[in-house]
């Protein structure tokens, strides 16, 4: 019998996998020590749960690895798992160097995941396809994609105001003046103008986002949930995957269907400068240019989010209602994955307890400790 020394957790659960066996450990207070029924720990004990689906792996592409032969911090780690059952989470995934490290789901995680509206950067990777393809630049108006979509402010925004929130549009939360209301979603977007001059301030913007919708469809001639299926979730090997449609359009801005393990393929995408194995899926061009920051909103590149060194571990991510998140942290080969489903576990008034709050410092802990 072997003991492992762990004093900032009780009454927990978490399995642990030793040479393919997994094991269940109950952490237990006052003792300071994690009971295992086995002979022996060794120091290839990686954080796991069994994985939800059975077609999460159908490329084999997953594999573990131990966080003891890793430079991430196993007590952070654990730290992370117990912030996100804390906060409501429905899972959490870490992968180091491509391979998964940490691995939880709570009895409420269900598929299809929503992506909430992580799926905005689905858009983005898109519209640089088709910049690369060289059909289109980031200054391109919308106007000159969308004849009818024109007269005013509209004559002025360009694709990068779309993928920035600059376009000009104010926050719409009226349940007569936003998309998240409408049927139609491409269609209501199609329907409205800029509410001031474009470029000039950040301005969070759902129907911005869902503009590029149509324009997808248009330049690559074909209907936008097919372009992304071909062009990026089949490249990827994100089989469990699809965009959401109801009311007769995609929905770009918001609740894509997918999967945990489906999600840190967009964030392994972009740690890889937009490469997939043998395939350049977006050119180092358009990582490059996504997660720069822009001049209006230093967190803000192109729909994704960007954290620097003073907050947390300099880095990029995802952002989805109640914290349904992709986070890369390229230098250190990390790439961090939550979900949450609304209604499911934490009900408190902050977003999902205050996950985004805590997991600052965790992050840092993790790569760092």
């Amino acid at each position: 019998m072997s003991f492992v020394s762990i004093t900032e957790h009780q009454n927990s659960s978490l399995k642990y996998c030793e040479n393919g066996v997994v094991f269940r450990f109950y952490l237990v207070q006052p003792l300071s020590f994690l009971l295992c029924g086995c002979s022996s720990i060794k120091n290839d004990c990686v954080l796991l749960s069994d994985p939800p689906i059975s077609n999460s792996n159908s490329d084999s592409y997953w594999t573990t690895i131990s966080v003891d032969s890793t430079p991430l911090s196993k007590k952070a780690l654990i730290e992370h798992i117990e912030l996100c059952k804390k906060t409501g989470a429905d899972s959490q995934l870490v992968l180091y160097k491509d391979k998964i490290v940490s691995e939880w789901h709570s009895e409420n995680y269900k598929e299809p995941v929503g992506a909430m509206s992580s799926t905005k950067v689905v858009a983005s990777l898109l519209i640089g396809s088709l910049v690369d393809s060289g059909k289109i630049s980031y200054q391109t108006k919308v106007a000159d994609i969308i004849p009818e979509w024109n007269g005013g402010y509209r004559d002025e925004v360009r694709l990068k105001d779309l993928l920035t929130h600059t376009a000009g549009f104010n926050r719409r939360f009226n349940k007569n003046d936003s998309v998240g209301f409408a049927n139609n979603k491409t269609d209501f977007v199609l329907n409205i103008s800029p509410d001031y001059q474009p470029g000039t301030v950040f301005e969070y913007s759902n129907e911005g986002v869902q503009l590029l919708e149509p324009i997808i469809s248009l330049i690559s001639g074909k209907p936008t949930e097919v372009y992304a299926q071909e062009t990026l979730f089949n490249q990827l090997g994100m089989n469990n995957t699809r965009l959401y449609n109801y009311g007769g359009s995609p929905w770009l801005y918001a609740e894509m269907q997918t999967t945990t393990r489906d999600l840190a393929r967009l964030g392994l995408l972009m740690k890889h400068n937009g490469q997939w194995g043998d395939h350049q899926i977006v050119s180092k061009e358009y990582v490059s240019q996504a997660t720069t920051s822009i001049p209006q909103y230093k967190e803000m590149g192109f729909l994704w989010w960007i954290l620097d060194d003073k907050k947390t571990v300099k880095g990029f991510y995802a952002s989805g209602y109640l914290n349904t998140d992709i986070y890369v942290f390229s230098d250190y080969d990390v790439v961090i994955v939550r979900t949450q489903a609304p209604n499911n576990g934490y009900t408190g008034k902050a977003e999902s307890g205050n996950y985004f709050t805590k997991a600052m410092p965790l992050f840092r802990k993790i790569v760092k400790e």
